[in-house]
């Protein structure tokens, strides 16, 4: 018997992440990996410890069922090893089956149609504002009716504006010393803020 030969006959101590160990033969427990069944590197799968089982009937290459690649940490996305299309959901670093294809083509024209509805309904209050908001510009102009700048259907700015100056007010009256007021003159800007 050569060196080599030796070395192949020599019987090694079975790893702490195996199930068991014949002969020649590893079995893996669950949450480990390895490249091929003739390889002796064992890593432990950290991320996603449940989809490692090479034991499993419902495994390939030590992945569960929808996972491949190292350490089964990938959804097998063009259905090479499995068959069929796999993808991560929304619930988790899982993969599950992909929906079939008429569902995701129903899915995109129901939201082009929400998204076109959006665009139309849009499209139609910009220019009934606009419509509005050029016959009011136009009428004042002509000298036709005293329409003022604040005849737009929005009356925001005008309560902005209100707010703004009351802010304003508030903060000046407390800044000067009211010593030349009544102490009833006091008790309004106080009491309102």
């Amino acid at each position: 018997m050569d060196a080599k030969e030796s070395e192949y006959s020599l019987c090694k101590k079975c790893p702490g992440s195996a199930k068991k160990c014949e002969g020649n033969t590893i079995t893996l427990s669950q949450g480990y990996w390895r490249k091929s069944n003739f390889s002796e590197v064992i890593v432990e799968c950290v991320l996603q410890h449940d989809v490692c089982h090479e034991d499993s009937s419902n495994s390939i290459d030590g992945c569960y069922q929808g996972y491949v690649g190292p350490l089964c940490e990938i959804c097998d996305t063009v259905g090479s090893i499995w068959g069929s299309r796999y993808t991560y959901s929304f619930s988790g670093n899982t993969c599950s089956p992909c929906s079939s294809l008429s569902y995701t083509l129903i899915f995109m024209f129901i939201g082009l149609i929400l998204v076109l509805i959006y665009l139309v309904s849009s499209v139609f209050i910009f220019m009934n504002s606009y419509i509005h908001n050029s016959r009011c510009c136009y009428l004042r102009f002509m000298r036709i009716l005293p329409f003022s700048k604040s005849s737009i259907l929005d009356e925001s700015t005008f309560f902005i504006k209100a707010l703004m100056n009351y802010l304003q007010l508030s903060a000046h009256l407390f800044t000067f010393s009211m010593a030349y007021l009544p102490s009833m003159a006091e008790t309004v800007p106080n009491s309102a803020g």
